[in-house]
């Protein structure tokens, strides 16, 4: 099953950890085939007139689960299995 995630900068909020530094945590300690990683939004810091540096504030992981033994979880169309 194809799934998604967001990672967002919540400094602010009192979490330190970048973006990048969450998706690597997920990606290290989930069993999942990376997709595609999409930058959403960026932060540009300027710290002089002639240097701009910019981060990923928000990013996107588009991944598939998998299941313990390395294949991918599989519901058929109309089973409606996994739903309560």
């Amino acid at each position: 099953m194809i799934r998604a995630i967001r990672f967002e900068n919540e400094s602010r909020l009192g979490d330190p950890r970048s973006p990048a530094e969450k998706l690597e945590i997920f990606i290290n300690k989930t069993s999942c085939e990376v997709l595609n990683v999409v930058v959403t939004s960026t932060t540009i810091f300027e710290n002089s007139s002639y240097e701009k540096r910019s981060w990923a504030d928000e990013i996107l992981l588009i991944y598939r689960r998998r299941e313990k033994d390395g294949l991918e979880e599989r519901v058929l169309p109309g089973s409606r299995q996994g739903d309560s």
